[in-house]
Order: C-alpha cells, then structure tokens, then sequence
C-alpha cells in the first residue's frame, strides 16, 4: 500500500502510514468516498482507486525547465495577483472497463501515456498543469505564465491533445478490445494566484466559478469533443470554427449555460485580420521620430521588466534602498538585464548610455543632462555602481533618461515599410488614451524637415497627406466639411 501523502511503501493490512502517520484509506476521485487499502475500485460509484494509490507529483517533476524558469522567476510579482485565465479539464472515458482486466501496473502504464499527452499539449502553449485527477488533468492558461491569448493557446493544446490521445487511443485498441474515448472542457475567467513554492505548487482563489465551469464543460462534453463556455467561445470566436449547442442543463448552476462545440481552427491569420472581417478598423501608430523614455527606480518603469529586479523594486523604499547598497544584489540586477529573458527589455539596459535627467540631492549637483558613462570615467568607477550611487543619493527619485533604441538604418527603413500600409497612423498617444496628441505634438514639423533635408524616407507630398488626409480618412471626417 503506497502512502499518498509520502510515497512509503506500508503494509497492505496497515490503516496507517508507518511513515508519516497519514491515514492510509483512500479517497475516491470521482465521488469523495473513502476506501480501505487494497480495494481496486470505489464501492459508491465503482471509479478506479488505481491512480488515488499512486503519491502525488511533484509539479516541478514534470513542468519543462524554461517553464519552471519562467514562473519562479516571476512569482514575487504573481502572487496575489488577479488574472484572467481560461481553465481547461480533460479526461479518459472507458478505462473502467479494462482496469478489471488488467494489474494494477499495467493499468498504470497506460494511464501514464494518456497524462503524458495531455501534458505535452498544455506544455507546448505554455499552460500549466495544476491537478491530476483521476483519468485526467486540470491546467490553466494565463497563469502563472501571461498571456494575451491564453484563451487561444488553451483551445488550440486541447485539439493537440484530442489527436495525439485519438491515435493512442487506436494504439490501445489494437492491444486490448476497447474503445477509450477523451472529452475536454473549457472555460475563462477570473483568479488571483496565490502562493508558489520552490517545488511549483500553486495555490489559486477562483473567482466566481472559472474552474468549475470548465469541469462542467469536461463533464458535458461528448466522447472526442472539445467543449468551450460562451466566455471562452467569445475569446477565440476569430480563430476556430464553433458549432453552437445552446442553453445546456448545467449541474449546480441554477439557469442553463450556454456552450460550444470546437470543431476545427480556422485559416492562420492575425487579430487585425479577424478584427477588420467584423468590420472593425484597426490603426497601428508610429512615431516617425525618436522619442526618449522617462525612467526611474522609485516608480514603476520598464526597469521592472528586466528578469530579478521587480523582485527588488517592489519593496517598501528602505528596503528597496538598502537591497541596492549591496554589491550582491547589484550584480545579480546586472546579470538579469543581460540575460536572453530579458527579451525585449535588453534595449533599456543600456545603463553606460543613460542620461541624467532631474536629480534631487546636492550630491548630484550638475549631473542632469550628462552620462552616466561620463560620470563614471570621471570617479573612476563602475558604470553601473555609478547609476545606483547616484539614484540612491537622491532617494530614487532621480529621472533617467535612456538612449533612444531603433535609432539604426534597418530600423528606419522597417518604420518606412510600415508607413505605406493604409491604416497606419503617424503619431503616438499615452496607451490610446490621449488621441489629440496625434495632431498635436510638435513632432510634425521635425518629420516633415526630416522629408527634406534629413533621411527623406518618405516624399514630402506622401508625408503631408500621411499628416492630413491619412488621419481624416481612418476618424471618418472626409465630406464633413
């Protein structure tokens, strides 16, 4: 008798572990109901007991390594925060069958190549594997690993999964006479993470009845079908193909909930593809000039995106001050800004380059509008201590000013091939929010001299109609007098 707490190995009259003391009868997946050890199937409802013998899985065991990597990485920042994720349930229909024909070990093995599809799908778009129970697994897209289509990826690793367990499932069938079928439910909504280990375990507060929608789906779904709530169904609507099942009877819900059945994924295209087929109009903004970032170590900036120093820029402000006096954590903030994570944030580590804008201490007096590399030759020191002596004279409150990135031939010319297409828009705005900044800013005359007498990427009478007629067209204002 396996512990499920421990893993001992206990005798299979004991009740107890001899271990660690758990009790060793065991609970039914299915129903809940307790069982004595030795008993291969669930007096109430008949559900296999083979998996429940087995010890629980370590997650860490079996997440890929860069997922792992990932996922501790950012985990100071993730917990307690609140996600929109979509839950996925998936399991095998028909293993009962031939769990009273088989051992144990061999209803094991075959267990084990069904979770090891499943998983491999989930892992593959980036979800996470959160429960194994029973016949199958619970995994979530969206967290902790973010994404904005977590609803996309997770529809997409469940088609993955029903064909890679279709094809084991003839594999089965040619050793064993039986018909072993799979069902996967979707759904999507709110969570907050909670805590997570150094081994991976994860703890998540559903938010009204994310996860137990999604396992309703599972249990609804047809033998070989992917079933998908109408909030999933609302968020991959562009990109598979949904056959509407209306109002479904849904247990513990007291109105039917309205479902769909995936059938295929759509043609590959973008979002602004599936967007304008709805009759949307989707504009991209550029700006056709360089414009510096404002940056700082006492607010929330880009600098919180470099692997390791949201960990750190998140304290309270004397922590936070005397985590940065540290060498140790110095080196560790530099190591992370010029690791392959950092991604996209590698361009705003350029710290040599940096300008000093505003500073606050009399310490810092006369460093605004210089380098920090300048600085740094004079004192005879790090370039990077440098940044940080400075910012922690002032408290943090230092404004920095980065080296604009892009600023290189191949860059100018990609902004050029982007300023041909119809629904570009030159210009920049604050997110979105602010769209009078468009017309607005000073940077239109910059452009146009640019046009002249600068790089001249774009002809001077090209660049005034991408000022005027461009923008009138795309906000409707043509014949409007």
């Amino acid at each position: 008798m396996v512990c499920p707490s421990c893993g001992h190995e206990s005798r299979p009259d004991r009740k107890f572990c001899a271990e660690c003391g758990a009790e060793l009868a065991l609970a039914c997946a299915s129903c809940g109901a307790r069982s004595e050890p030795g008993e291969r199937f669930c007096g109430e409802c008949g559900h296999s007991l083979v998996e429940a013998a087995k010890p629980a899985a370590d997650p860490g065991s079996y997440t890929p390594r860069h997922l792992a990597e990932k996922i501790l990485r950012d985990r100071a920042a993730l917990e307690g925060e609140r996600r929109t994720v979509t839950a996925l349930f998936a399991d095998a229909i028909g293993f009962t069958p031939i769990s009273e024909r088989l051992d144990e070990e061999e209803v094991y093995d075959l267990m084990q190549g069904c979770l090891g599809r499943m998983m491999d799908a989930v892992h593959r778009y980036e979800g996470t594997v959160t429960q194994f129970r029973g016949d199958g697994v619970m995994a979530l897209f969206g967290a902790p690993i973010a994404h904005e289509d977590a609803a996309r990826r997770a529809v997409a690793a469940a088609l993955e999964m029903q064909k890679s367990l279709d094809e084991y499932a003839t594999e089965i069938k040619q050793r064993h006479p039986i018909d072993c079928r799979f069902r996967v439910g979707l759904n999507t909504g709110p969570v907050v993470v909670g805590k997570i280990s150094d081994n991976l375990d994860m703890d998540y507060t559903a938010l009204g009845d994310t996860v137990n929608l999604a396992a309703r789906m599972e249990e609804l779904a047809e033998p070989g079908t992917v079933y998908l709530s109408e909030d999933t169904y609302r968020a991959v609507q562009d990109y598979f193909e949904c056959e509407p099942l209306g109002a479904l009877t849904v247990k513990g819900k007291a109105e039917p909930v309205v479902a769909y059945r995936v059938v295929r994924e759509r043609a590959v295209r973008t979002r602004f593809e599936a967007a304008a087929e709805r009759g949307a109009r989707v504009v991209a903004l550029t700006m056709p000039i360089l414009v510096g970032m404002t940056m700082s170590f006492g607010g929330y900036s880009a600098l919180h995106g470099l692997p390791g120093w949201s960990d750190v820029l998140t304290l309270p402000l004397p922590e936070r001050m005397a985590e940065l006096r540290k060498p140790e954590v110095r080196q560790k903030l530099l190591e992370g800004s010029k690791s392959p994570e950092a991604g996209a944030f590698l361009r705003v580590a350029d710290f040599p380059s940096f300008r000093i804008g505003e500073t606050f201490s009399p310490e810092n007096e006369g460093l605004s509008g210089r380098l920090v590399k300048e600085i740094a030759a004079e004192r005879g020191s790090d370039d990077f201590d440098t940044l940080v002596d400075i910012v922690l004279a002032d408290e943090l409150r230092t404004v920095l000013w980065p080296v604009p990135p892009d600023d290189d031939d191949e860059s100018w010319k990609m902004r050029q091939r982007a300023w041909q297409h119809e629904y570009t828009l030159l210009g920049g705005s604050d997110a979105g929010a602010h769209v009078d900044r468009m017309c607005g800013a000073p940077y239109t005359t910059e452009f146009l001299a640019d046009c002249i007498r600068g790089r001249k990427l774009l002809p001077l009478e090209r660049a005034v109609q991408a000022l005027t007629d461009t923008p009138a067209r795309l906000f409707g204002l043509h014949e409007r007098g």
